[in-house]
């Protein structure tokens, strides 16, 4: 999980974390999306051979976005568990309302 913790409004968050590939063949990565349009996924490569690490870089945009917030990412690997979700959390600060 991802928790940004409290963040303003009208704001791209960024994470990225590195997969290393500790096993003994080529790790791969295939279908990295996410589960809205105000998040984006993407990879610095498909595969990791061993030893080697595979970048993944996940932005969450909070336009629109009031209170808690939690969105995915998900994607697919040739690892012992085929599907891996990430979770991203964000409480995003109401803007403050101008008196008429």
């Amino acid at each position: 999980m991802i928790d940004f913790g409290t963040v303003v409004p009208d704001t791209v968050l960024e994470a990225k974390f590195s997969i290393l590939n500790t096993g003994s063949e080529l790790l791969y990565l295939q279908r990295l999306k996410a589960d809205c349009i105000c998040t984006s996924a993407e990879t610095d490569k498909a595969f990791a051979s061993p030893g080697d690490s595979i970048i993944v870089t996940l932005k969450l945009n909070t336009k629109d976005k009031e209170g808690n917030t939690v969105v995915y990412a998900t994607f697919m690997a040739n690892t012992t568990t085929v599907l891996h979700k990430i979770r991203m959390r964000a409480k995003v600060q109401e803007e403050s309302r101008k008196a008429l």
